[in-house]
């Protein structure tokens, strides 16, 4: 177990997440992230996706397996 392997797991995930959603509008296809139910349920997903969208550390990290980086 590493401290924060989990913490930058997650985050990898979610940046994913993110940039596979924002490539599919800009395709015209399907959204893949629920933007009503986001909007009508939460707030704060603009900061969210914002900060999800500039974290350098997951430019620079390729994760192999769960607690282990490379790269």
């Amino acid at each position: 177990m590493r401290i924060g392997g989990d913490l930058a797991t997650i985050k990898g995930l979610i940046k994913h997440v993110i940039e596979r959603d924002d490539v599919a509008r800009s395709r015209g296809e399907p959204a893949i992230i629920a933007h009503a139910f986001i909007a009508q349920h939460t707030g704060g997903y603009d900061a969210f996706a914002a900060a999800a969208s500039i974290s350098g550390a997951l430019h620079a990290v390729v994760l192999a397996r769960p607690g282990q980086a490379i790269g």
